[in-house]
């Protein structure tokens, strides 16, 4: 099971997008279905993905108890650990209402991923960090090494599909300065 734990703004729907078009199951919806149950791992089925942004919805979701509910169903775990540029980022967080101002924004990413890093680390599960700006500038590269990384392997059209979902959604925030 891919864990998305990110920032909210930070790109958690993006990777969600990214590992769909890679041939992975898993929802965008929230509450996420395997917040009720996860399907055993069988083996040659798709890689599963859960997403939550952190904090989602105010609350700061039990990570060691994702992680252990996936271990239960039989499913080794890692994690994706999307970022992004504060700039947009924190815009973003205010433009949605996630919070009131820039301050309380920047206050939310850090602690978000400082609890990010520390749960994954208690629950002793590898994770690697996605940059939003990255997969903007070599959106078929970071694809591909996040397929290779995550040993998912997408196909070239699975790798395709993934790269033409990657859209520059912060331009708006530059623009709207």
């Amino acid at each position: 099971m891919i864990l998305v734990l990110g920032p909210e703004s930070a790109g958690n729907h993006l990777a969600g997008g990214i590992l769909k078009a890679l041939g992975c199951r898993g929802s965008l919806t929230d509450p996420h279905p395997y917040a009720r149950a996860i399907p055993r791992a069988r083996a040659g089925g798709p890689p599963l993905w859960w997403s939550k942004s952190i904090p989602s919805n105010l609350e700061w979701p039990d990570i060691e108890g994702m992680v252990g509910r996936a271990r239960k169903a039989e499913y080794e775990v890692e994690a994706i650990v999307p970022l992004r540029g504060w700039f947009p980022m924190t815009r973003s967080q205010v433009g949605l209402g996630r919070v009131e101002t820039i301050a309380e924004a920047e206050h939310n990413i850090r602690e978000a991923v400082e609890y990010v890093a520390r749960e994954l680390r208690r629950a002793e599960v590898e994770w690697i960090t996605l940059i939003y700006e990255e997969l903007l500038a070599r959106p078929t590269e970071v694809v591909t090494w996040l397929a290779d990384r995550l040993g998912i392997g997408g196909n070239a059209q699975h790798i395709d599909r993934a790269a033409l979902s990657v859209r520059d959604e912060n331009s708006k925030h530059w623009i709207q300065r």
